[in-house]
């Protein structure tokens, strides 16, 4: 059964990709008990092999996004004539073309994970799509922080 955070980040991915039209959106975040980051929640994925995947802190897609602090947009051209694609398998196992990627914070300031938009087509994201995206990753810190630091599967790190 999932928990209300997990219920509310489930509507907002799929809000998120009505409103920009993103093919797949996602949420990782923090495991507490080795502070990997996992991908949690989909809309639009292929299968559920997403939850398989586990990153390290400043490592793959979700880890850079965390270590640096700010949004990223990933082009997977660029990575790939880069010889880095391998370093991103989401973007390979859900043939995702473009992607903008946003930590998630909470209202203490705390990196808690990443929000996701992947395109699996190239595309150019405007900024207003950019904008929709970080919105849509303040409203799910919002409801990580209803759910409070000690509930769940990510206890002390949600």
């Amino acid at each position: 059964m999932l928990e209300e955070w997990e219920r509310e980040g489930q509507r907002e991915l799929e809000r998120l990709s009505a409103e920009t039209g993103c093919d797949v959106s996602m949420l990782a975040a923090v495991a507490s008990s080795d502070g990997k980051i996992c991908w949690k929640l989909a809309a639009g994925a292929f299968s559920g092999r997403y939850r398989m995947m586990a990153e390290r802190p400043g490592r793959g897609l979700a880890g850079s996004v965390l270590k640096v602090g700010r949004p990223m947009l990933i082009q997977a051209d660029e990575l790939g004539a880069g010889k880095q694609l391998h370093d991103y398998p989401l973007i390979i196992v859900e043939g995702i073309r473009s992607a903008y990627a946003v930590p998630i914070m909470t209202a203490a300031g705390r990196s808690k994970g990443v929000l996701l938009a992947g395109y699996r087509r190239p595309k150019t994201l405007s900024a207003e799509d950019r904008l929709a995206i970080e919105r849509s990753a303040l409203r799910i810190g919002s409801a990580l922080d209803k759910a409070g630091e000690t509930s769940g599967p990510l206890r002390g790190r949600i």
